[in-house]
């Protein structure tokens, strides 16, 4: 897009999507002791934005990409699948 810089750009884009999951985190009801899991949660931006959006801190683990395997392996070990 002429016009504009490809950073700015990419800045509406993640706050406009933290937006939107902070809509779907307020529906839920969570208002605070939140982690941030998931590739995603390796992007600083998105932890900014979307805690500026929920107006708490976020967690985020050493490793946010591996923790869903991680519950899956758990949940697996205990016979906890259901």
């Amino acid at each position: 897009m002429k016009g504009f810089k490809k950073e700015d750009i990419a800045a509406e884009l993640i706050e406009s999507i933290a937006r939107r999951v902070a809509v779907m985190v307020r529906q839920v009801g969570v208002k605070q002791n939140v982690a941030f899991v998931g590739s995603v949660a390796k992007k600083p931006g998105m932890k900014v934005f979307l805690e500026k959006e929920l107006g708490i801190s976020l967690y985020v683990p050493t490793e946010p990409q591996i923790t869903g395997a991680i519950g899956a392996a758990t949940c697996m070990e205990s016979g906890k699948t259901e």
